[in-house]
């Protein structure tokens, strides 16, 4: 990861005194889609702090046990000492997982969700574990070793929000279609089934005001008719 004092990381207040992604307060949200060949060990997708290979291995999400769950795994940082908190059988599908860290003085907390379809964070993650330990990172690795095992792992993203992570929420287009009997006829496309509140303003500039939402179907497409007095207007969606 960049975790140079001019990269957006440091530049945003997520870098502890260590130079790691863990300041005290903040909460660092990663998703991530991961297909194993075989639910038996070993596979995962490993968070490590300044060595990508085993000694700075911090935690990760996978299976290194004797049966075939998917864990979220936590280490000591002196190495050699894993806790696995177990997310139920694991699957040869592709999964979605989403990792949340709270980081804290003393040990953090972390809450995994598995599959989610929510375009906002649920009451209820799948695991929460609080004071899990110094979850504190700076690098991504992905493994796989023992009996032939293989992992696909794809989407790597890391934010600051839910949404940051989650994706395949914001339209992937916003066209205007004409203007008829007074309204600004606008169409969107975008996720199925999801509702995208719009707004507009009179100037780039702001200020910028809600003018209420296109809901698209399940064919990915909606249309939004705006009544406005002015044929000068700049439009965005949320």
């Amino acid at each position: 990861m960049d975790c140079s004092n001019a990269g957006n990381l440091a530049q945003r207040g997520f870098l502890n005194a260590n130079g790691d992604i863990g300041a005290d307060g903040k909460t660092i949200y990663l998703s991530f889609l991961q297909q194993p060949n075989g639910t038996a060990k070993f596979y995962e997708l490993e968070l490590h702090r300044s060595d990508l290979g085993d000694p700075g291995r911090m935690g990760g999400i996978g299976n290194d046990a004797s049966d075939t769950n998917v864990y979220l795994r936590v280490e000591s940082p002196s190495g050699g000492s894993s806790t696995f908190y177990s997310m139920g059988p694991g699957s040869t599908n592709v999964n979605f997982y989403v990792m949340r860290i709270d980081f804290k003085a003393g040990n953090d907390d972390v809450f995994v969700y598995r599959n989610p379809t929510s375009a906002s964070e649920p009451l209820a993650p799948m695991l929460a574990v609080s004071n899990a330990g110094d979850m504190s990172f700076d690098g991504i690795s992905l493994a796989a070793f023992v009996n032939s095992r293989t992992v696909v792992n794809d989407e790597v993203r890391l934010g600051a929000t839910w949404a940051d992570v989650v994706g395949n929420t914001g339209p992937s287009q916003l066209q205007f279609v004409g203007r008829t009997n007074g309204f600004t006829q606008l169409q969107v496309a975008g996720a199925p089934n999801y509702s995208y509140p719009l707004q507009a303003a009179t100037n780039l500039t702001g200020p910028w005001g809600n003018i209420g939402s296109v809901a698209v179907s399940s064919l990915g497409v909606g249309r939004f008719d705006e009544a406005s007095a002015s044929d000068q207007r700049f439009l965005s969606r949320l």
